[in-house]
């Protein structure tokens, strides 16, 4: 074959392929040849086919840019929310133990209580640190020393310890910082006779005791005290107290979501304001409750009035009843007293100047009612342009009635995915158990985005 000029180039498309079939060699069969004649035809016809190799190059170059400018995925995190639980003074409790929440790992939330169980979960392994927190300010470190199960419910016991860093994330990562491009989870040194690295959460420093043997068998999670088994029961479950927990190896800044009040006053109207729309809320849920109540009870009168007709009887004629005397106006009923308030307010947006910032206060309460259950309310409200605090989400309830209208009741407000945002994490207890649930805040109202599974209380 002979070479074609590099002349033949300058042309067109159109004639640079027509040159090229002409130049084919006669050897070629007449199949090929008439192969080769319609793919001339339609390169002829589209000569964008024949260069498309020819800008590709320009193409792929783009693309290898718009791809080295996309953002790498992040990387690894392994975060544990869990809520202490004690009974005793803060610091030194007589009785406590650590309930596991959930796992934030891959963009989600998963359950703590059977996260990597073999057979015990990740979050309630001897030697894990917990950070205390309330509205995301350390209060102290609490280390798992051993675990077990209460009621269906896997649980940490350990030691509270007083802090002893400002910030214990970022003194745990630089801690326990190695390689800096591996995940941000911790992993376990010789955790297995093939030496694989098994993610964990923060480990506890080490103390002047020898560290135990990492070697050891998986069963080996230690025995909680006696006394957790024996005295943590339902019937006290009001007196105890709880604080959120957290477990992460890695740096996070400390974030502080309570709202800071420019003066006592305005913090006391603010509470004021708001017991008074629970107050209206319960009182509106107890006249619903008195209305069902008097329908049911005329329903029934009906229907007992419509039997007893069914039977023949004498037509007595009526006597002649009085004009009946205007009824008096029913007295506007009191408004239900209040118990056991829990008033706190968040600042969900962080700005400098804390007079910008927008308070989101949640109060819980009781109300105890007379020859009858205890009302429960949660109500959480912003205050509008005039300063009215205005409920964007509310729960009302009774005591006979939880497992169709549980009790809401806050713990706290934490980062619960490590992405500097304010997560509400909420206690929601029914008649015999209790879940934990996870809200964030979208559009100006809580969304649930994690609820764990019922357990006895």
């Amino acid at each position: 074959m002979k070479r074609v000029r590099s002349a033949v180039f300058v042309k067109t498309a159109s004639a640079l392929q027509l040159q090229l079939c002409r130049r084919s060699p006669r050897a070629v069969t007449w199949t090929l040849r008439s192969a080769a004649f319609f793919l001339c035809l339609v390169f002829a016809f589209h000569p964008s086919l024949a260069f498309a190799q020819v800008s590709s190059p320009a193409v792929g170059t783009d693309a290898t840019a718009q791809s080295a400018t996309k953002q790498q995925p992040p990387d690894l995190m392994l975060r544990s929310i869990a809520v202490l639980e004690w009974e005793g003074p803060a610091g030194k409790p007589v009785n406590s133990l650590l309930v596991p929440v959930a796992i934030y790992t891959d963009d989600r939330f998963m359950d703590g209580d059977n996260y990597l169980a073999n057979p015990v979960p990740l979050p309630v392994q001897s030697g894990t640190q917990y950070v205390l927190q309330r509205s995301g300010v350390p209060q102290g470190t609490y280390d798992l020393d051993a675990a077990g199960k209460l009621r269906g419910q896997w649980f940490g016991s350990g030691t509270w310890e007083p802090l002893h860093a400002a910030n214990p994330y970022a003194q745990a990562a630089s801690a326990n910082r190695g390689d800096p491009d591996r995940p941000h989870f911790n992993a376990q040194a010789d955790s297995g006779p093939d030496t694989h690295k098994l993610p964990t959460l923060h480990r506890r420093p080490p103390k002047n005791i020898p560290p135990p043997d990492p070697n050891r068998p998986v069963m080996a999670y230690g025995t909680p005290p006696p006394n957790i088994l024996a005295n943590y029961s339902a019937k006290n479950a009001a007196p105890r107290q709880q604080m959120v927990a957290v477990s992460d190896a890695s740096p996070h800044p400390v974030i502080d979501w309570s709202y800071r009040w420019p003066n006592d006053a305005a913090r006391k109207s603010m509470q004021q304001q708001v017991q008074l729309l629970a107050q209206r809320l319960l009182q509106h849920f107890m006249a619903q409750q008195a209305k069902t109540a008097a329908d049911a009870a005329a329903a029934a009168a009906a229907a007992e009035e419509a039997e007893e007709k069914k039977t023949p009887q004498l037509v007595v004629r009526a006597k002649a009843k009085p004009a009946p005397s205007p009824a008096p106006k029913p007295a506007q009923p009191a408004l239900p007293a209040l118990t056991n308030v829990d008033f706190r307010c968040f600042a969900f947006t962080q700005t400098d100047a804390a007079s910008q910032k927008t308070p989101t206060c949640i109060l819980s309460a009781d109300s105890p009612v007379a020859n009858g259950p205890t009302k429960y309310v949660t109500v959480v409200a912003k205050p509008d342009i005039y300063g009215v605090p205005q409920a964007i989400s509310q729960s009302v309830s009774d005591g006979t009635d939880l497992n169709a209208h549980p009790r809401v009741r806050l713990v706290d407000v934490l980062d619960a995915a490590g992405d500097n945002k304010g997560y509400i994490l909420f206690e929601i207890d029914g008649t015999t158990d209790r879940q934990f649930g996870i809200y964030a805040m979208k559009d100006g109202k809580p969304k649930l985005v994690y609820i764990t599974k019922k357990v006895p209380f």
